[in-house]
């Protein structure tokens, strides 16, 4: 059974652990407290994976004796199998979770029609001729390791440097475009490449890390310099809108504070499919996405217009193959990046329920059950550092 079989259980956590959960926000069923009943006296853990707490081994018996087949499994043989994995992840794994930073990000722009039009017909026109395009994308939130790595990360890689120029070489051949990639997060000043210096990754593909806030660094950005002010596409990989221990606003006030009407193509990447819609409802009620543009999910981005395309959300087929333990409930999985959403980004016009600037627009969705509402508000409350799910 593989990983993608499991349906999401924090979306579908039983009644009454739920209730607990809500009531006691530092209660993590399977990792602090009992996997069934919630008590937070425990005795043993699984003792074939010994990733999932109980209290007593009546717990232990009625969690096993749910099958992987229910709508919330409990610890069955194939769930158990799985966290094993976790125990003892290969370096195949864990270089297939790094590498899938650059794979989705070049499949994306290669396939995505909100983002072929973006490689296709955007960008800053350089040269004599002004044929030759330039692309500048933003990756906000970077760090190490992670949308970065260095070699002892990646045992059998090339690196970060290496993975990336070979995953968007096709998209500069494919478009005849040049990419600039600016990772900007806090920490990466002590990453091996963290100096701010301009690196050339391959013919058709340059880039820097600058360290700090987005808001700080690009409010430093002098005219002329590499890093630009107003980029083609911003990427958040796993950025965690809904982790309160970060505000959000400041930043993507800067990453679309545009004049005129400027549309901000963006990517952002989840761990599961509750967290993208956690994060596209933030999106919307802090205004940075048109108001109802969930509501057009579906439709094709192909007949749409650019400038008025719908907002896309879904599984990444590109995620790396590496599973993870929830860091909320014992018996949870996940693959870092495994769900994805993006469209254009806006201020302004149509509004949302946030603060908005004239000139720009922004997006929305539907509702969960009352008690999946209160277990997804736990969720937004647990730090992003005690939280594997959104590290």
């Amino acid at each position: 059974m593989e990983y993608s079989d499991f349906p999401s259980q924090a979306s579908n956590v039983e009644e009454n652990l739920g209730k607990l959960m809500v009531e006691d926000e530092s209660l993590c069923p399977g990792i602090n407290a009992c996997m069934v009943c919630g008590k937070k006296s425990i005795k043993f853990s699984c003792p074939k994976c010994k990733l999932v707490a109980y209290c007593s081994e009546a717990c232990r018996k009625v969690d096993a004796s749910i099958p992987a087949s229910s709508p919330t499994p409990g610890h069955c043989v194939e769930v158990c199998e799985a966290l094993k994995g976790v125990a003892s992840s290969s370096e195949e794994a864990d270089r297939s979770e790094l590498e899938s930073y650059p794979s989705t990000l070049s499949n994306v722009l290669l396939s995505h029609p909100s983002f072929t039009t973006v490689v296709s017909e955007h960008g800053r026109r350089t040269g004599k001729s002004g044929s030759q395009r330039v692309l500048q994308l933003h990756i906000v939130g970077a760090s190490s390791p992670s949308e970065v790595w260095g070699p002892s990360d990646s045992k059998g890689g090339g690196g970060w440097k290496a993975a990336y120029a070979d995953a968007l070489d096709e998209v500069c051949e494919t478009f005849e475009v040049q990419l600039e990639l600016v990772f900007v997060g806090e920490g990466l000043g002590a990453f091996e490449d963290g100096g701010g210096e301009v690196l050339k990754l391959s013919k058709g593909c340059r880039v820097c890390l600058k360290d700090g806030k987005y808001e700080d660094v690009i409010g430093l950005v002098e005219e002329g310099g590499f890093v630009r002010g107003v980029p083609d596409m911003v990427v958040f990989f796993n950025a965690g809108f809904t982790c309160l221990d970060y505000d959000w606003k400041g930043c993507l006030e800067k990453c679309f504070e545009k004049e005129g009407n400027l549309l901000v193509p963006f990517l952002a990447t989840t761990n599961s499919e509750l967290e993208n819609y956690n994060d596209m409802e933030w999106l919307e009620e802090n205004g940075f996405v048109k108001e109802g543009s969930l509501a057009g999910l579906g439709e094709d981005v192909d007949d749409a217009d650019f400038d008025e395309a719908p907002l896309f959300a879904g599984p990444n087929p590109f995620q790396g193959s590496k599973v993870r333990q929830s860091g909320i409930l014992g018996n949870d999985l996940y693959v870092k990046s495994s769900f994805m959403f993006g469209g254009t980004m806006t201020f302004g016009k149509g509004g949302g329920k946030g603060r908005k600037r004239a000139g720009e627009e922004v997006l929305g969705e539907g509702d969960f059950d009352d008690e999946e509402d209160k277990v997804a508000t736990k969720q937004k409350k647990k730090k992003k550092k005690e939280n594997r799910g959104l590290i």
